[in-house]
């Protein structure tokens, strides 16, 4: 990070696959300031998670 000059990380929570923790640890590290936006809760009335449960809904 220090190569590039990076004075302050702004990132998304996307958790482990987009490697959240390691960032910050690593932002940590080197001492720079990190922001972490957190992703909003939301709330949908219907979460289908098979083909077959969207065709039941049609």
């Amino acid at each position: 990070m220090r190569e590039f000059n990076i004075d302050v990380v702004v990132t998304k929570d996307g958790g482990q696959e987009a490697k959240t923790l390691e960032k910050i640890e690593a932002c940590l590290e080197e001492g720079i300031p990190i922001v972490v936006i957190q992703r909003p809760s939301l709330d949908y009335p219907v979460v289908c998670t098979s083909i077959k449960e969207i065709l039941e809904l049609v």
